[in-house]
């Protein structure tokens, strides 16, 4: 559901700025889905690998955000 309402708010937003937000807050609210999704492997390996993997695209998503704001981008 909440997937469905940002992809239709992603097609009608109006400006760059608001799309820029819906996108980041997509992305950040999917990044806490896999997240949670990690904290629930059972294998301690896995679920560290797993943790690993999204902490470096989040900063890799921060990295590019700073970027954009840094070019005034948004």
């Amino acid at each position: 559901m909440r997937t469905t309402i940002v992809t239709l708010g992603l097609g009608a937003c109006l400006g760059l700025g608001a799309c820029t937000f819906m996108a980041q807050t997509a992305y950040d609210s999917a990044a806490m889905q896999e997240r949670s999704r990690c904290d629930r492997l059972p294998s301690l390996p896995e679920r560290q690998a797993c943790l690993q993997r999204v902490d470096t695209a989040r900063r890799q998503a921060e990295e590019e955000r700073r970027k954009r704001r840094a070019e005034g981008g948004g």
